[in-house]
């Protein structure tokens, strides 16, 4: 790239820098009006904020918001709660990438389109016209052109090539459309830029104003439709004292007016794909709400709940039931205030001596025979149990764990084994043959003995005496069958 330095995923790329001409000092006109930007850091002289988006006010650019990381990107534009742009860098492996996504203004997240792509076309701004419905980008720095861009798609559709004549015969370097459709840019140049007029239809530019400050680095507009205004995030080799956030007051001669350095602690950060944020509503405050659960002498006797709330959210939390004691706040409810809130809930000993009933657990063959010991425990009212059932090689129970709270009787359950495998087709009928007899009996015996071979289904009908093992018993189960 010849004219605007490529924010590549290295370090060492983004720190680049290149000699240029002084800026000239600009006029003091407009003055801020706490208006909400925000746009993607590419890179920062003085510090380390970069590779990420950011958010500021225009009366204090110097207090960031940071938000999501995202490989380097030069075109993005506001419209309906997202920014819609495209990326342009370069990863590992030295792939060259211009996938078209969106933020959400609601969380900051980055969306990338599947199967959006510039076709590695450079994307090196973009505006949305609220007069047309449109949104516009600035395509390929050599040869500029503005297109139209497919917001499903991100599918680019050439509308007008820029003519590369004075006062713009190096080429634009940003660009933004006002409120009623009128199209702006600043043209590229060592020494001075000049804001222009751009015609639409036969892509020639006026220039309306000498900015006196040169555009050597990757520079991005937008037009504040409230204040009738241009913002413009400069960038050049300079000192902070001439890098930052510019004011271009259109109704005024096109004065420009200096707001400072973009970054805290004394970054100065060159953005791109800067935009207003026209509907923003700033993150509600939140508090903590913390919920000790004691003992009349102050002793814990359970983990504090501890949540996070906005101001104004409504918040209700169960008291967890302790064995042994007891509580009248059995629910913590009320709505955050504009402070960290700490509740105590406190617990009495239950004076009353607990009432205890059985559990007893049956475990069961499908014919009713035990397949394990029965399991008996005593219980509180209003204890929770919880018991597992045995395993049981070769078959299935039918609940794999008895719990619940123990009410004000006996609880009696019976837990059914079902063999896994085919089902009994003939009791004793280990040759499956469909009738017992003597056969099944010699089948059987050598079977047991190690020198016969009985199938699968042979086996299930073998046990016969629904012990749930094949063994001799079943001799005389099945003798007793013929």
């Amino acid at each position: 790239m010849k004219k605007i330095i490529a924010v590549i995923i290295t370090v060492a790329m983004l720190a680049a820098v290149l000699p240029v001409f002084a800026a000239v000092e600009a006029g003091q006109k407009a003055s801020p009006a706490h208006v909400r930007l925000e746009g993607y850091a590419a890179a920062d002289k003085e510090g380390s904020t970069y590779s990420e988006w950011i958010g500021f006010f225009d009366d204090d650019v110097t207090v960031l918001d940071h938000y999501d990381y995202m490989i380097s990107t030069y075109a993005g534009a506001y419209y309906d709660g997202y920014v819609y742009g495209f990326i342009y860098g370069y990863d590992a492996s030295s792939t060259l990438h211009t996938e078209f996504y969106r933020v959400s203004m609601r969380d900051h997240g980055v969306e990338f389109i599947e199967g959006a792509s510039a076709n590695g076309e450079f994307v090196f701004a973009m505006a949305y016209n609220y007069a047309d419905g449109n949104m516009y980008a600035l395509c390929n720095e050599n040869n500029p052109y503005i297109a139209t861009v497919d917001l499903e798609t991100g599918a680019l559709t050439r509308v007008v090539t820029i003519s590369q004549s004075d006062p713009v015969s190096l080429g634009l370097q940003c660009m933004t459309i006002d409120g009623d459709g009128n199209f702006y840019g600043l043209s590229f140049a060592a020494v001075s830029s000049k804001l222009v007029s751009i015609n639409i239809n036969t892509g020639v530019c006026t220039q309306l104003a000498d900015t006196g400050l040169d555009t050597f680095y990757a520079q991005s507009m937008a037009y504040d439709r409230v204040n009738d205004r241009i913002y413009w995030a400069h960038a050049d080799n300079n000192s902070r004292s001439n890098n930052g956030l510019y004011i271009i007051d259109v109704n005024n001669g096109y004065e420009l007016t200096h707001l400072g350095a973009i970054g805290d602690n004394g970054s100065d950060i060159e953005v791109t794909a800067l935009y207003v944020v026209e509907d923003y509503v700033a993150p509600a405050e939140t508090h903590t709400l913390t919920i000790n659960y004691v003992d009349t002498a102050g002793t814990v006797l359970e983990a504090p709940y501890v949540g996070e709330y906005e101001e104004g959210e409504t918040y209700s939390v169960a008291s967890p039931s302790i064995r042994e004691y007891e509580t009248e706040m059995t629910l913590v409810e009320g709505v955050m205030g504009t402070e960290d809130v700490t509740i105590n809930v406190v617990y009495t000993p239950i004076t009353d001596e607990p009432v205890y009933h059985a559990l007893t657990i049956g475990y069961v063959f499908e014919d009713g025979s035990a397949a394990a010991t029965d399991y008996t425990a005593n219980f509180a009212e209003g204890e929770a149990y919880s018991v597992e059932s045995p395993a049981i090689e070769g078959y299935t129970a039918s609940v794999p764990v008895v719990e619940g709270v123990m009410g004000t009787e006996d609880v009696v359950v019976t837990v059914t084994y079902t063999r896994n495998g085919p089902a009994v087709s003939l009791l004793g009928d280990v040759n499956c043959d469909g009738k017992v007899d003597m056969s099944d009996i010699s089948a059987l015996s050598a079977y047991l003995l190690g020198v016969g071979q009985v199938t699968e289904q042979g086996l299930v009908n073998a046990d016969a005496s629904l012990n749930g093992a094949v063994d001799s018993s079943d001799l005389s189960a099945i003798f007793a069958l013929v």
